[in-house]
């Protein structure tokens, strides 16, 4: 029976069963992380062992707790966690959520069945088993490790994972990307709760406006078919479908007990809803951070502007291999670059705009792009910057200005601008540090920043194939 996963994501009490002072017995610390994280509603703790657990009185049962309970966490081992989930259901929990593994992904799906069984007739929902549940910093509900973060920050991103590790580094990275997540869940088995259900609810969730997912195989593929349509008619969905091998296939059933679906089947999903198909978490976040764009391109043809000939040559090559295109500028924007660099030696203009060593000059950038962004043939902005090349000729303090003045003016181009900077010398610190900084800068205040021609070229490429089915309602695409 579907019911909303409203009380799932924002429920108003927590009943922790199996919860402990330290982490032997509740190895995700449960517990401690909902109560720093920022938790406000009522978190009750449940072991009979115990008779306080930090600070808060403990129950011996979760029906002994004085309250309605939305949200039951169980941490206890798999022989007793069948009677908890009765217990719960006479308690008329809303939803339980099993961290405890040992069931259908070790070939026990009669246990799963009989959790099932006990919930049978029931307002009760299971979440899992052999998962880490639900993030969602909004309700004060987080990972462990992450009660100190996403405060003030909501994120409209959701994410479902059929791993727990992915769906934990999800968070982190986001985090430090400046792209935080509103709501997180991991699968498990999926014994009750399915994939398509949290699509469902995400795709009409006004919180949400992307919806990212990492999965292995699936419980009903007509369901999700089904789910999957309605979500991408109305928001960007990004995938990253594990267990594409032979080898991969049979890694993905010992670890959720789910049959990995063919590849041929996937392609053919792919094909029909539109999805955008990623294979990595780098890959994820550099289509997210396009996605994000309030201003997003209309197409693939892009100004470039840098400081160097070498690297004009080899960027114009990478960027046309990818699919990227660098039309020549009109003339009379030429002139007017040429003017900045009063025909500066070791320079051109015609696209890439070489600035030469005047691309050490920050006004001199800026009013380039400016210049590019008026072409009606350029559909966004790329600017190339080398760390190394501001530190090996000690223009170290126009590095920083430069990074605080594209925070500010980038909202006067007419055109939408990414940044592109390489991590070419990985053993200097104040080089690390001079990149980190200023990828962290232009992140945070939306400039989307990546280290390789080959990451950006493949981010707008899989974003224009995207935009053309959704908003100009044509065939779908394959965007693998």
């Amino acid at each position: 029976m579907k019911v909303t996963l409203e009380k799932l994501f924002y429920p108003n009490t927590i009943a922790v069963i199996g919860a402990s002072p330290g982490k032997r017995e509740d190895r995700w610390d449960f517990f401690k992380s909902i109560i720093e994280g920022g938790f406000p509603g009522n978190v009750y703790p449940v072991n009979p062992r115990y008779k306080e657990i930090h600070g808060r009185e403990a129950y011996a049962s979760v029906l002994d707790i004085p309250d309605d309970v939305d949200l039951a966490i169980i941490v206890v081992g798999r022989d007793r966690v069948l009677q908890v989930v009765k217990n719960c259901v006479k308690k008329n929990v809303k939803f339980i959520h099993i961290f405890t593994s040992g069931f259908g992904e070790t070939g026990k799906s009669n246990l799963e069945r009989e959790l099932i069984k006990a919930t049978e007739g029931s307002n009760t929902r299971i979440v899992g088993p052999n998962c880490i549940g639900i993030c969602c910093p909004e309700a004060g509900i987080r990972y462990r490790g992450l009660t100190k973060i996403s405060q003030g920050n909501l994120g409209d991103i959701a994410f479902f994972s059929q791993s727990g590790d992915f769906a934990a580094t999800f968070a982190l990275v986001g985090e430090s990307l400046g792209i935080p997540a509103n709501k997180i869940v991991s699968l498990g088995n999926q014994a009750d709760i399915s994939l398509d259900e949290y699509l469902d609810y995400f795709a009409d969730d006004h919180r949400i406006n992307i919806i990212c997912g990492y999965i292995e195989g699936l419980k009903d593929g007509k369901r999700f078919f089904d789910s999957l349509k309605k979500a991408t008619s109305k928001k960007p969905v990004v995938i990253w479908k594990g267990g594409t091998t032979d080898t991969g296939a049979r890694t993905a059933q010992s670890h959720t007990g789910s049959l990995a679906t063919s590849y041929q089947i996937w392609e053919s999903i792919i094909r029909q809803t539109g999805i955008i198909c990623v294979n990595s978490f780098d890959e994820m976040f550099d289509i997210i951070s396009l996605l994000k764009l309030p201003q997003k391109p209309s197409g693939l043809r892009a100004g470039l502007v840098l400081g160097g000939g070498g690297a004009s040559v080899v960027l114009s090559d990478s960027l046309t291999s990818q699919g990227i295109e660098l039309p020549v500028l009109n003339p009379k924007l030429q002139k007017d670059i040429s003017k900045l660099i009063k025909e500066g030696v070791n320079s051109f203009t015609i696209n890439p705009v070489d600035l030469g060593m005047f691309a050490f000059s920050t006004q001199i950038i800026l009013e380039a792009l400016q210049i590019a962004s008026c072409d009606k043939n350029i559909d966004f902005l790329l600017l190339h910057l080398s760390a190394e090349s501001y530190k090996l000729f000690d223009f170290k303090d126009a590095w920083h200005n430069l990074v605080k003045l594209l925070k500010q003016r980038r909202t006067t181009l007419s055109k939408p601008i990414a940044v592109m900077i390489p991590h070419i010398i990985k053993n200097d610190s104040e080089i690390f540090d001079m990149r980190s900084s200023a990828e962290h800068a232009l992140r945070r205040c939306g400039i989307p920043v990546f280290p390789s021609p080959e990451r950006l070229g493949n981010a707008f490429k899989k974003l224009y194939l995207w935009q053309e089915r959704f908003y100009q309602h044509k065939i779908p695409v394959h965007t693998e």
